[in-house]
């Protein structure tokens, strides 16, 4: 549930939304300003699925496979990588310095 904080984003500003894994943390992190920041990191205990993609959600969440909470609001771009991404390189993806995104909530 942890993740789930797509439903307080901001109205009529822009935010970038992403969602890692390294093997090892899971990641979620928000950027909508400077001052406006969320990242959430956890070891889960259930790990991803082995089959890919399954139950991958994009503008709404799922529970498996049937969507519920659908996303209000527009999005304008969505990249899908085959690798974990560190923090300062989701900041250098929207222009920000390294340490953009610092560990609201972070498990060692």
């Amino acid at each position: 549930a942890r993740f789930e904080f797509t439903e307080q984003l901001p109205e009529d500003a822009w935010t970038f939304l992403a969602c890692t894994w390294d093997g090892v943390d899971f990641c979620a992190s928000r950027w909508s300003a400077d001052e406006d920041t969320e990242r959430f990191c956890h070891k889960p205990v259930l790990l991803p699925s082995t089959t890919g993609a399954q139950g991958l959600a994009v503008g709404h969440l799922s529970e498996n496979g049937e969507p519920h909470s659908r996303f209000d609001g527009a999005i304008d771009s969505v990249q899908l990588y085959d690798r974990g991404m560190s923090a300062d390189q989701l900041c250098a993806m929207i222009g920000k310095p390294a340490g953009c995104l610092p560990c609201t909530i972070c498990e060692p």
